[in-house]
């Protein structure tokens, strides 16, 4: 952003008013200087809730020879369904291995449309 005569301009060419927020005609400020970084910033701001939504989606693995004391993950199953139910959030992928799973499992929390638990 520069100022030029009467009004100050962006990169895009458009011209604000001389008592625009970035100052009074003649008045080169702080924030004349750094507006194109604070797109940036802006923009940075507003895909954090989309990165956190997305960071904490998990994949769960169940197996007959895993431990319910185990992390739940590809390395560590959990041994039942329920450990695996009870911790799930909406997000969640749950991935049942091969075996004969003999229990009644009781979801502690259910996904939504935009959230399902897998």
């Amino acid at each position: 952003m520069y100022q030029t005569g009467h009004a100050v301009e962006d990169r895009d060419n458009h011209d604000f008013e001389d008592n625009h927020i970035f100052g009074r005609r003649g008045q080169h400020n702080a924030l004349n200087k750094c507006r194109p970084n604070a797109r940036k910033i802006n923009a940075l701001l507003l895909m954090i809730p989309l990165i956190a939504g997305m960071s904490f989606a998990r994949h769960i693995h169940v197996a007959k020879d895993g431990n319910d004391q185990d992390a739940g993950d590809g390395q560590a199953p959990y041994l039942t369904i329920n450990k695996a139910a009870s911790v799930a959030d909406p997000g969640d992928t749950v991935t049942v291995h091969e075996g004969v799973y003999r229990e009644h499992v009781k979801p502690v929390r259910g996904g939504n449309a935009s959230a399902p638990i897998v």
